[in-house]
């Protein structure tokens, strides 16, 4: 396994790690609040498989 901690994730970084078939975590610590919304994002985790380029969906 091979780990990094980067505060600054870029899209194409996402879209590089993604087709490069290497899925991975992404964390968020301590979320603010979002544009129009009622709560804090908070502490959560997603594993990123893929994105939406162009109004299509890549994914591994």
């Amino acid at each position: 396994m091979d780990s990094r901690d980067d505060a600054w994730m870029t899209f194409d970084e996402v879209k590089s790690e993604v087709d490069a078939q290497r899925p991975f975590v992404l964390s968020l610590w301590g979320g603010g609040m979002p544009i129009g919304g009622d709560r804090p994002y908070g502490d959560h985790s997603v594993a990123c498989v893929g994105y939406l380029y162009g109004g299509l969906g890549v994914h591994t």
